[in-house]
C-alpha cells in the first residue's frame, strides 16, 4: 500500500500559521491529488480550482470522530464554546459526507483554542510504510 492510495482524496487544512507560501492558501480547505514519495510533497486542489505542492507537515486533517468523543468525554480542560466548536466537528464528522467533512475542518479552523484537539499534521508516512514493507 502507498501514500497516494492512503492519502489520495483526503480533505485537508493548508496550516493557517504557515509563513512562507507564495499562494497564499494559509487556511484553506484543499483535497490531495498526489502524494510524491520522491520529493515528499503533496500535491493538493483547492476548492476554488488552484493547485499547489505542500510538504506533510504544512497540511492538516481532522483526527478520526472516535478521538474527538473520547476528547469530549475527557474534556475537563475544554471552555464551553470550545466544547461546543469541538462537538460540532464531531458530529459533522459523524454525517460521513464530504459536504459534512469540509463543514468541519470550516469550524476547525475558525476556532485557534481546539486545533490540538481537532486536528493533526500529515504524518511522512512514505519513509514509515518502506521500512514497514521491508521488515515483513
Amino acid at each position: 500500500m502507498n501514500t497516494n492510495e492512503n492519502l489520495h482524496g483526503t480533505l485537508v487544512l493548508v496550516d493557517p500559521q504557515l509563513r512562507d507560501d507564495p499562494l497564499k492558501g494559509q487556511g484553506q480547505i484543499a483535497f490531495i491529488k498526489y502524494a510524491s514519495q520522491q520529493r515528499d510533497e503533496i500535491y493538493v486542489g483547492f476548492l476554488d480550482g488552484k493547485e499547489a505542492f505542500y510538504q506533510p507537515a504544512e497540511l492538516m486533517r481532522l483526527k478520526n470522530r472516535d478521538q474527538l468523543f473520547d476528547d469530549l468525554n475527557n474534556g475537563a480542560f475544554l471552555s464551553f464554546n470550545d466544547f461546543k466548536a469541538l462537538y460540532k466537528v464531531a458530529t459533522l464528522l459523524d454525517r460521513g459526507t464530504n459536504m459534512a467533512h469540509v463543514q468541519a475542518l470550516e469550524v476547525a479552523r475558525d476556532n485557534p483554542p481546539i486545533w490540538e484537539k481537532a486536528l493533526e499534521h500529515l504524518p511522512v508516512q512514505q519513509k514509515q510504510e518502506l521500512a514497514h514493507h521491508f521488515s515483513r
